[in-house]
């Protein structure tokens, strides 16, 4: 085939895919606060709000600035954490627990204060007491899952 990149172009283009960014082009700089915590477990705010720093710099073209830099900025808070008892051993001992998180975030413009993107997510995590695991590495999972699906909520779907 002469043209193998035009045949590409062609089986793509009526399926939906696009080659451009995902991302509004607009923004080329991001600013991340730090997430507010509104629970009583201490430190997830700083551990979430650095896990969606790194998949921003992982999955968008967006560049981390401070705010008064950056083209828009991210704000968010962790709304709700809660610890499930999923099963017992026979001697009544904890043997599976699930730990489930709720989070919001806002991608807001930064000269007009308008909101561009708001996202909710929760993730829940089981955790099995007798493989050694604990509600920290259930949270640590969740976290990681939760920033993943934020930077995935910003995407522009215009």
């Amino acid at each position: 085939m002469k043209h193998p990149g035009l045949a590409v172009l062609i089986l793509t283009a009526g399926c939906g895919y696009s080659a451009g960014s995902l991302y509004d082009p607009a923004i080329r700089s991001v600013a991340v606060d730090v997430f507010r915590n509104e629970t009583f477990r201490r430190d997830l705010e700083l551990a979430l709000t650095g896990k969606v720093v790194q998949q921003i710099r992982l999955r968008t073209p967006w560049r981390i600035a401070n705010r008064g830099e950056a083209d828009a900025f991210l704000t968010g808070r962790i709304v709700d954490v809660h610890e499930i008892l999923l099963s017992k051993t026979p001697s009544d001992l904890n043997s599976e627990s699930s730990v489930a998180v709720t989070v919001e975030a806002e991608l807001v413009e930064r000269g007009t204060g308008r909101v561009l993107r708001s996202v909710r997510r929760m993730s829940s995590e089981a955790f099995l007491l007798p493989r050694g695991e604990s509600v920290t590495t259930a949270l640590d999972r969740s976290l990681t899952d939760l920033a993943e699906d934020i930077v995935q909520g910003l995407e522009d779907w215009r």
